[in-house]
């Protein structure tokens, strides 16, 4: 059993952090009792079941094989297989890349009553969110002057928009996004000020006037925020949406390539922002950004138009691609959700089930110090708790 625990282990550490984090949570440790309750299976026998599970890499088979060797009655070993898919790996499916909801069908059952660990497991990547918000946030209020900060970002995009969006310097983008990001998290006037100077900026950003019904217009930012709010509405759009603006509309076609990438970067800085933080909902916390970070760009077909049109072909930077909004209808996706870090919820702080002692084995004392980082009923923690009787045994 001990050396299944640490396979277990070893497998978990090469997974995503989403895996990670729920097989560490409150949320799979209240399932795991829930299971163990329902069909009156021992700590070991459940634990033994998804050891082999993860060690065989998520074989079916294993499961199934498993289940004939528990106590469990035959005919419910069937809806056990389902609550073991469904409480424990459903809400980790996209992860694991195991078609689960087929499975939980294919037994018989139903996959949409484990919708409420689909949400637990939404609530345990928001609280990492929030964690990892308040690290930025700390790290941030060591290293500058908040008051200083958003004078010199509502400074720079009002009288240097331009030369923002002609920035090349990843180093220094990098830079302003992260005062940026601290500022919208933690001064709510902040994004109100910094949206209307985005908006109602005049500084000409193509020599190539606008085309509309009153007359020309000079190629200002807001005139050019203007056109496309005309064209596709003021709610928050995809990269499909912008790249179908720059390729199809009238007046972006008369840009010159490089006056194109400035409305481009214009266009995703005003989605990043305006839209923030939802425009970050399926982006991780480190990639986030509210100024574009130039990368190298591909051919792209424009996608939504049927097959025998002749799409056309337009630059897009592949950075665009990780700002869409993903709508899967798979139940097993989930888009972690980030709200912002002015006031995060409070974690329950978890109490280590052991001390070591004084003369304790440096090994044995690093495995106690490790429960700290577990939920006391995960499968992480009694795995190493097993691991620790071991050594004592010895």
């Amino acid at each position: 059993m001990e050396d299944k625990a640490i396979q277990f282990l070893e497998k978990l550490d090469g997974l995503s952090e989403e895996v990670k984090a729920y097989f560490s949570s409150e949320a799979e440790a209240k399932a795991l009792k829930e299971i163990q309750a329902d069909y009156q299976l021992s700590s070991d026998d459940l634990d033994n079941l998804i050891y082999d599970f993860f060690i065989a890499d998520f074989n079916l088979a294993s499961l199934d094989s498993g289940l004939k060797a528990t106590k469990v009655p035959t005919p419910s070993q069937s809806r056990l297989a389902s609550d073991i898919l469904g409480k424990l790996f459903l809400p980790v499916a996209s992860f694991l890349k195991i078609d689960i909801k087929a499975e939980i069908i294919k037994r018989g059952h139903r996959p949409e009553i484990y919708q409420p660990y689909l949400d637990n497991f939404a609530e345990v990547i928001e609280d990492k969110n929030f964690e990892s918000l308040e690290e930025l946030v700390d790290l941030h209020e060591s290293t500058f002057n908040p008051v200083e900060e958003e004078n010199a970002s509502l400074d720079l995009f009002s009288g240097d928009l331009k030369g923002i969006l002609n920035d090349t310097d990843i180093e220094a983008v990098n830079t302003l996004n992260g005062a940026l990001i601290y500022l919208l998290s933690n001064k709510p006037d902040f994004h109100n000020k910094i949206n209307k100077i985005l908006l109602d900026n005049q500084e000409v950003i193509t020599t190539q006037n606008l085309t509309w019904a009153e007359g020309p217009q000079r190629g200002t930012a807001a005139n050019w925020l203007k056109d496309f709010i005309k064209e596709n509405g003021s709610d928050i759009y995809n990269s499909v949406v912008l790249s179908r603006y720059l390729a199809t509309s009238s007046n972006p076609q008369l840009l010159t390539e490089g006056e194109r990438k400035i409305v481009r970067r214009l266009l995703r800085l005003y989605r990043n922002l305006v839209f923030f933080p939802e425009s970050m909902n399926d982006v991780p916390m480190e990639e986030w950004e509210i100024i574009p970070v130039e990368k190298v760009s591909v051919e792209k077909p424009i996608l939504g138009k049927p097959k025998d049109d002749s799409a056309p072909v337009v630059m897009e930077n592949k950075e665009e691609k990780k700002v869409e909004i993903k709508k899967e209808e798979k139940i097993a996706v989930i888009a972690p959700v980030v709200k912002k870090a002015v006031a995060p919820k409070p974690v329950a702080t978890k109490v280590p089930m052991e001390v070591a002692k004084a003369g304790t084995d440096p090994e044995e004392a690093k495995l106690i110090s490790l429960l700290t980082k577990y939920e006391p009923n995960s499968l992480e923690a009694r795995v190493v708790k097993e691991e620790i009787k071991r050594r004592q045994k010895k």
